[in-house]
């Protein structure tokens, strides 16, 4: 039942992302889809036999969440050196530092203080796959 329920969560993730991405498809914009989920989950995955999230002992099945993203063809026209720098970087491991500064370039936004290294669709990125997870117990934890 456990793992029904959270199957059924990724299914509707699953649902509710095709659906937002053919409305966008509708649209004929310029415009991307970037969705990163906030934490995975402990499903009696491994030898530890643990379940859920957030436990003392932070395992990667917890930390290790997916990056979807989507362009438009219209987004792929203009911004084409952007999606060129995604492919390449597609399969870098990375933490959800490069949420902001991702966003940020790919919509050709520029702010004083940006970090283009930390961005998906640059060229320059770099990698770092570092969490810093903060436990039940208060304490901050360093994954690679």
């Amino acid at each position: 039942e456990l793992i029904n329920s959270y199957d059924n969560s990724i299914l509707y993730t699953d649902y509710f992302l095709a659906n937002t991405i053919e409305k966008l498809k509708e649209e004929n914009a310029i415009s991307y889809l970037f969705y990163v989920s906030d934490h995975g989950e402990n499903l009696y995955d491994d030898e530890e036999d643990m379940t859920f999230h957030g436990t003392i002992k932070t395992s990667k099945w917890e930390l290790h969440v997916p990056l979807i993203l989507w362009t438009s063809d219209k987004y792929r026209q203009v911004f084409n050196e952007k999606v060129r720098a995604i492919n390449k970087n597609k399969d870098e491991k990375l933490s959800t530092t490069i949420v902001f500064h991702s966003l940020l370039d790919m919509a050709d936004i520029s702010i004083k203080d940006e970090n283009i290294n930390k961005s998906i669709s640059n060229f320059s990125l770099n990698a770092d796959s570092i969490r810093y997870v903060l436990n039940v117990n208060g304490d901050i934890v360093t994954y690679k």
